[in-house]
């Protein structure tokens, strides 16, 4: 089977499989030896396994990932979006970063 640029999808899993399975054990370490290092000491939990590590990596990424869909404002709701630029053209002083006072404005106080 093809992507959409016309290589075959199975070489990238080929390849790439190993790479995520590395970074699955080292970010799982990390959590393991983070918790184990901190939370006993610090609320009085257990310490976990690696297995364990891993899982509350896999339920993180459950509850807060993005599932492959890349974060942005108003998310599901193009017409939001639209609605947000549209104002923001309207009103082009909101837009601005500078909120010191202008030279008539600081006459005028």
């Amino acid at each position: 089977m093809y992507n959409w640029n016309g290589r075959r999808r199975g070489v990238w899993i080929i390849f790439a499989f190993p790479f995520f399975l590395v970074f699955l054990a080292v970010a799982g370490l990390a959590v393991m030896l983070l918790w184990n290092w901190l939370l006993p000491a610090v609320f009085g939990l257990k310490t976990i396994t690696f297995l364990q590590a891993v899982g509350i990596l896999i339920l993180a990424k459950i509850l807060f990932g993005t599932h492959g869909r890349r974060p942005r404002p108003f998310y599901g709701r193009p017409w939001a979006w639209e609605r947000w630029k549209k104002w923001h053209e309207e009103h082009p002083h909101f837009s601005e970063h500078d909120t010191s006072l202008s030279e008539d404005e600081g006459k005028d106080a």
